[in-house]
């Protein structure tokens, strides 16, 4: 998978934005179709690998240990439900903190580098939050049977009782 146009280390953001757009899609479909199916083969796998990892939780009789094809069916569509939710929230939250970084820019372009800088900075907590709040979320949904919503809620609940301890 190769660019018309290679991309230098030391590069502005004008330089990427007009490496990006002198690429048309065809080159950009091959690229995101590989990293969609990784991802979907990758929380699949992970999805059943806790599922049947689930007798270090004591838990022996899980419906959903992945024994037969439907188990594991299970498992992955409702791993991919969960994160198909996390990755709308980060959308979500990225565009929130975007827009006004968006508006202020049209207004100074100036300020491009610092107000990206500190998006950058107002998002790193963000996404850690999340990350964690998936990943115990993760393992409420398939070790345990809560919905994917039941499974987020007790995930938050788990990490704001214990900020500390996830960090270590």
């Amino acid at each position: 998978i190769f660019l018309r146009t290679s991309v230098p280390e030391n590069i502005t953001a004008s330089e990427l934005v007009r490496i990006f757009s002198e690429n048309n899609l065809r080159e950009w479909i091959t690229p995101l179709f590989l990293l969609a199916l990784l991802f979907v083969i990758g929380t699949a796998g992970r999805g059943n690998l806790i599922a049947s990892l689930s007798f270090v939780a004591g838990k022996k009789s899980l419906e959903n240990y992945p024994t037969s094809l439907r188990a594991i069916r299970k498992n992955s569509l409702r791993a991919l439900a969960l994160e198909a939710g996390i990755v709308l929230a980060l959308f979500l939250a990225i565009g929130i903190v975007s827009l006004p970084l968006f508006i202020a820019v049209s207004y100074n372009p100036a300020t491009l580098e610092l107000l990206v800088t500190l998006g950058i900075f107002t998002l790193m907590p963000i996404l850690l939050v999340i990350f964690f709040i998936r990943e115990y979320a993760l393992l409420y949904l398939l070790l345990s049977p809560l919905s994917v919503r039941g499974a987020i809620e007790a995930g938050c609940t788990l990490f704001s009782r214990f900020i500390f301890p996830s960090f270590l």
